[in-house]
């Protein structure tokens, strides 16, 4: 909080400047919100509290509220508590559902890479 960001946050990491745009985001309470890859530079335990962050549904300040948030993801895990998952491969949709059910849907495409996406971490 003492810091001066730079012009274009020259004096940041490309992390810190993901988590800065986030929290802009949360605090102007923004309707729609697109992140692609929010956390690809970030550590795991920032990983962690921005994932704690986009769940947080209360309207309170920090949070996403009642945003619409759109979420680009390859770790996948991230993608679980999402009201909405919809899995595409080769430019078409191959499942849709919420991420807690489609984790549990068994033979399901978005199962099958949570458990591909455990194997390999």
């Amino acid at each position: 909080m003492e810091d001066e960001v730079g012009s274009d946050g020259d004096n940041l990491s490309v992390g810190q400047r993901q988590l800065l745009s986030l929290a802009r985001a949360a605090l102007r309470r923004t309707r729609l919100i697109v992140l692609d890859e929010p956390t690809a530079n970030t550590d795991k335990s920032t990983d962690d509290a921005v994932r704690t962050m986009m769940e947080r549904k209360g309207g309170g300040i920090g949070d996403f509220g009642d945003s619409t948030v759109v979420t680009i993801a390859h770790r996948i895990e991230s993608l679980v508590e999402s009201d909405v998952v919809v899995v595409m491969g080769e430019g078409k949709v191959l499942e849709t559902g919420e991420g807690n059910v489609l984790k549990a849907k068994e033979g399901g495409v978005f199962a099958g890479m949570l458990k591909e996406s455990k194997r390999n971490s």
